[in-house]
C-alpha cells in the first residue's frame, strides 16, 4: 500500500486520485487540506506516517475504532488548525511534539484511555478550544491554558 506521501493529484499511485475520495480535500493538486474520516468504523491505529501530511488543515478521525497511541510525528503537521480524536479507545500519553502545532485552535480527544496529562508544550500554540473529558481519571490540562482555554467537559488542572 502506498504511504501518504505518495499521495497525489495525478492519479499515478497505487491507489489513484486520492483528492476525489469521499472525505479527503486537497489544495494545490496533491497537498492534503483536509482529513475528514470520522464515523466510519476505522479500526486500527494511528500509522506514523499520517505526520507526512505537513499542509493539513484539518484532521478529523473522531467516532470511530482507533487505538494505541499517538505517534510523534503529529508534531510534523505545522499548519494543523483543528484535531479531532474524541470517541475513540485511543490511550497512553499525548506526545510532547504536539507543541510543534503552533497554528493548532481545537483539540478534541474526549471519550478515549488518555492516561498522561497534556504536555505543557501545548502551551506554545494558539489553543482556544479543547474537549478533553471523559479519559483517565488522573488526566489533566496544563495551569498555563486556563485562561485562554474553552473547555468542553469537566478536566481539572494539573497546577502545573
Amino acid at each position: 500500500m502506498a504511504t501518504y506521501s505518495q499521495w497525489s493529484c495525478s492519479g499515478s499511485t497505487p491507489l489513484g486520485d486520492i483528492c476525489g475520495w469521499k472525505g479527503i480535500n486537497c489544495a494545490n493538486c496533491g497537498n492534503v487540506t483536509q482529513l475528514k474520516l470520522n464515523s466510519l468504523g476505522l479500526a486500527g491505529t494511528i500509522p506514523s506516517s499520517l505526520g507526512n501530511l505537513e499542509n493539513a488543515l484539518i484532521i478529523n478521525l473522531k467516532e470511530n475504532n482507533l487505538f494505541g497511541t499517538l505517534p510523534s510525528q503529529l508534531g510534523y503537521i505545522t499548519s494543523l488548525v483543528l484535531l479531532a480524536l474524541e470517541s475513540n479507545q485511543l490511550e497512553g500519553s499525548i506526545p510532547e511534539s504536539i507543541g510543534n502545532l503552533k497554528r493548532l485552535k481545537y483539540l478534541f480527544i474526549s471519550r478515549n484511555k488518555f492516561t498522561a496529562n497534556i504536555p505543557t508544550s501545548l502551551c506554545t500554540t494558539k489553543i482556544t478550544h479543547a474537549s478533553i473529558a471523559g479519559n483517565s481519571d488522573s488526566f489533566c490540562y496544563p495551569s498555563c491554558l486556563a485562561n485562554s482555554l474553552v473547555l468542553s467537559g469537566s478536566v481539572p488542572s494539573c497546577g502545573k
